[in-house]
């Protein structure tokens, strides 16, 4: 299975540098058979009765698990105003600052920086930097929050700072060293949830611990109640999974014996608190059984695990429901929970159909989640055709859900050839998502870079040698449709809404090759698009930045891309490459760091300055950043990486910089 995973991510890989072409329609002449709206219902997740018929459904999926198959889930880890959390996070009474980009307003998402216009809050390692931040030239480290793991994500919440860590390896089993209060045998890698009172940020106080088993997927944050989304896979030492025909049956044999002796417990995940000293004082199920759920047509042993704290009651027991199930993609609104997987198959298997020429099919497979009451619940299920980019490609609006995908090879042609797809999907009766709209067979030949769902319209942008961006209307999600297309070179893969009718992207610039087949991506490109007139988009402005090689962490995710709509400001991390030929030339390493921009629908993309990142004394080629994010405060912009913080003023940029390292 995992080869089969790893091909497709070299295929994937290939196709960015150069994009193969085909003839671009929007409907493609497929019988009426295929019309893709007629998707196989799928039914809802049921609940387990009792303990005795979870634990025989786990022991038949883990026995399946060790059986050879040609069926997996293909593993895809994907208001026009300014969006910001609002009331969610980022609180505090400093001074004006940015917030963390996000995707939904009131709904606000985890990351390594976080700001309440006074302090910066930054993962570093296995520890949380308190800063103060203002006045820039007067930074420093009031206080440092220790993890007994590494840092992944940040939440703000009034004067809450919650910090979400990994605990061990970075997968579902191993971790390096024992701890005591855990037994040997419960060697999973958990996730761990801090909560840390910072009334006080130079003397920070834990007000509670707790680690659950499983690696995080996602998470958010909406109307004071923290949901974590994690998977979780039962570890069964000793199982055999490689046979030849003639040891099958033993082998087989041998795995029942094993599974057999298996107890519940063994097979769901646990849950510990920990007191200020890291002690392990009470541990239990993640989940009772009760509220473990299941799809009607079986998907392996995996478990998601939706982990709800009510962060407005501390006191409080956290809430939590598993469904075994698979999760790639997360998406949220402050009313629904989405997740989704999707599955890959050949004409061999009986389900799901695929579309007449391909000898395999991809579906999408998504659940939906209530957030409005007190205890998160499943409330309905719906499949579509194709593959998901990233949370992007979904979007609700007034419980419709619209989500974008995409079928077929990019290489291919004919009626194997890439589509591209809108899907409208709606609960009507009992619990199906129900598909009450389509947009299908779009940009045969290309593939999507990004989407946006903004209210009742969307935006797409899929490439092959230019950058088709399409306006969509979806006021009748019954009947939505293609209103406008622009074609410009490059491509987008971000969308950024910048006030009710342009758009901010930032994607890559693109040479087409003297063929004709294919186009070569260049330089980190930012563009202004009008789309005032929706059936007639119009790219009024644009900045290219490089040439081929460099790059930036906002082009593939979202939270390095600093917007501060009240300012007009935009900060971006940018690896710099100069001076290429073009088309296949690369060009040379000069600067990493930090580009400040400008941005108005009326000046276009303005350059304030940049701020170097790389540490004294290093060379730009063997320095790359984890991660570097812009953050402006006031009058200064800052650039924090987990070695330093450097800020400047915003009126001199390039003359003014202060740093303030953050390595012990």
């Amino acid at each position: 299975m995992k080869s089969k995973i790893l091909i497709c991510g070299v295929l994937t890989s290939a196709v960015v540098g150069m994009i193969f072409i085909s003839d671009c329609a929007q409907k493609s002449n497929l019988p009426a058979d295929d019309d893709l709206k007629a998707v196989e219902p799928i039914s809802n997740l049921k609940n387990f009765t009792s303990d005795e018929e979870l634990e025989a459904y786990l022991k038949e999926q883990l026995l399946q698990n060790t059986e050879v198959t040609d069926y997996w889930s293909y593993p895809f880890d994907g208001d026009l105003d300014f969006l910001s959390p609002e009331d969610e996070g980022d609180k505090g009474t400093g001074e004006d600052h940015s917030t963390t980009n996000i995707q939904e307003e009131g709904v606000d998402e985890s990351d390594v920086v976080k700001t309440d216009g006074t302090y910066l809050y930054i993962a570093v390692g296995s520890e949380v930097k308190v800063i103060s931040a203002v006045p820039a030239e007067a930074m420093a480290i009031l206080s440092t929050i220790p993890t007994p793991g590494l840092v992944d994500s940040l939440y703000l919440y009034e004067d809450l700072l919650v910090v979400l860590y990994q605990y061990g390896y970075y997968d579902y089993y191993y971790y390096p060293t024992p701890v005591e209060g855990i037994p040997e045998e419960r060697s999973y890698a958990k996730m761990g949830v801090l909560l840390v009172d910072i009334t006080d940020p130079a003397n920070p106080a834990i007000l509670r611990e707790m680690l659950f088993e499983g690696i995080m997927k996602s998470s958010r944050l909406t109307g004071g109640r923290l949901h974590l989304i994690q998977q979780f896979r039962p570890y069964i030492p000793n199982l055999r999974y490689w046979y030849t025909e003639e040891d099958h049956a033993a082998i087989k044999a041998h795995n029942q014996e094993i599974i057999n002796g298996l107890t519940l417990d063994d097979m769901i995940p646990a849950y510990y608190e920990l007191d200020e000293g890291g002690t392990i004082t009470g541990s239990g199920r993640a989940v009772e059984p009760v509220d473990f759920c299941r799809p009607v047509d079986p998907e392996g042993s995996n478990i998601i695990i939706v982990v709800t704290i009510d962060l407005k009651d501390l006191s409080s027991n956290f809430r939590s429901l598993a469904a075994v199930a698979d999760v790639n993609i997360v998406y949220a609104s402050t009313r629904a929970l989405y997740l989704t997987h999707t599955i890959w198959s050949h004409t061999s298997d009986p389900q799901p159909r695929p579309i007449k020429g391909y000898d395999y099919s991809e579906q999408t497979v998504i659940r939906k989640f209530d957030l409005t009451a007190e205890r998160v619940r499943n409330v309905a299920s719906g499949r579509v055709w194709g593959h998901v980019l990233n949370q992007f490609s979904l979007g609700e609006h007034e419980d419709v859900l619209r989500i974008a995908t995409t079928t077929g090879f990019i290489w291919a042609t004919g009626e194997r050839a890439s589509r591209n797809h809108i899907f409208c999907l709606a609960k009507r009766t009992g619990a199906h998502l129900e598909i009450i709209g389509s947009i299908e067979n779009m940009a045969p030949g290309e593939t999507i870079y990004s989407a946006r769902f903004l209210g009742k319209r969307g935006f797409l942008v899929t490439f092959k040698k230019v950058d088709p961006l399409f306006t969509l209307d979806l006021s009748d999600p019954e009947n939505p449709r293609v209103v406008g297309e622009l074609k410009v070179p490059g491509y987008s893969d971000y969308i950024h809404p910048l006030g009710e009718n342009h758009l901010l992207t930032i994607g890559k610039d693109a040479e087409e090759d003297e063929s004709g087949d294919f186009a070569w991506y260049q330089g980190v490109q930012l563009s202004i698009f009008d789309v005032t007139d929706f059936a007639d988009p119009t790219l009024l402005h644009k900045e290219i930045i490089g040439s081929r090689g460099t790059e930036s962490e906002a082009l593939h995710n979202h939270k390095a891309f600093t917007f501060w709509a009240e300012r007009d400001l935009l900060a971006i991390p940018i690896y710099l490459c100069e001076d290429g030929t073009g088309e296949w030339s690369y060009g040379m390493h000069t600067f990493t760091g930090l580009y400040v921009y400008r941005v108005t629908v009326g000046n276009g993309i303005e350059f304030q300055g940049r701020i170097d990142t790389a540490p004294a004394g290093s060379t730009y080629y063997y320095y790359w950043s984890e991660w570097t994010r812009g953050v402006f405060i006031g009058d200064y912009v800052y650039a924090a990486t987990s070695d330093a913080v450097k800020a400047a003023d915003l009126n001199d940029i390039g003359g003014t910089v202060w740093s303030l390292g953050l390595e012990d």
